[in-house]
């Protein structure tokens, strides 16, 4: 009498233990993490070009970030490229921060109180 060796699932749970279901046959998950892997890997491979906000301005630059979280945590997009994306963003800011707030204004060059005005509250 032959006695098989079942395979179990190689899925890794939130614990950080293994998934103790058999896997499929010839597979290396059970049907259900075989379901979730199958529509990770699609979701990773295909063409899906992510679109972010416009980031000209500070509110568009938060809603970008929060837009690449969203694909990082949804798998569409892999860790590389959220880094690259958040490496860009980064700059972005720093690059808003120093057009929004000049750090050297002549001192003969005081804005009216008009202009006063139009200038943002934290810029001294």
């Amino acid at each position: 009498m032959k006695t098989h060796m079942v395979k179990g699932c190689r899925h890794i749970v939130p614990t950080g233990r293994n998934c103790h279901s058999p896997a499929l046959r010839g597979m290396a998950y059970c049907r259900n993490h075989q379901k979730l892997h199958k529509a990770l890997n699609r979701s990773k491979h295909s063409n899906n070009h992510l679109q972010l906000a416009s980031i000209e301005e500070p509110g568009g630059i938060q809603l970008a970030i929060t837009q690449v979280f969203d694909a990082l945590g949804n798998a569409r997009i892999d860790d590389r490229k959220a880094h690259i994306l958040m490496y860009g963003l980064q700059l972005a800011t720093q690059l808003a921060a120093k057009t929004a707030c000049p750090s050297q204004v002549r001192q003969d060059a005081c804005p009216t109180p008009l202009e006063s005005q139009s200038r943002p509250e934290n810029c001294e």
